[in-house]
């Protein structure tokens, strides 16, 4: 999984844009809710690197090793 909130912001657009064209008062509230879900992780995303980048004492690599998480490797 990314941790680019680039690409967060990316699917925020695209849940926006299937909330807008969705059929029924559900979907709508289900894809505007996804979009904004998206949004508040980028936002999250780029405060967490902001203080990782502030406290050299954080490796990184540490933090890497979840990037596979869930897929058997690197645990």
């Amino acid at each position: 999984m990314t941790r680019d909130p680039k690409k967060f912001r990316e699917i925020a657009r695209v849940c926006a844009v299937l909330s807008k064209s969705a059929v029924t008062p559900e979907e709508r509230d289900i894809f505007a809710t996804l979009a904004e879900t998206w949004r508040g992780m980028a936002a999250s995303n780029e405060s967490l690197h902001a203080l990782l980048d502030r406290d050299p004492a954080i490796d990184t690599d540490d933090l890497n090793r979840f990037d596979n998480y869930g897929s058997g490797v690197g645990l």
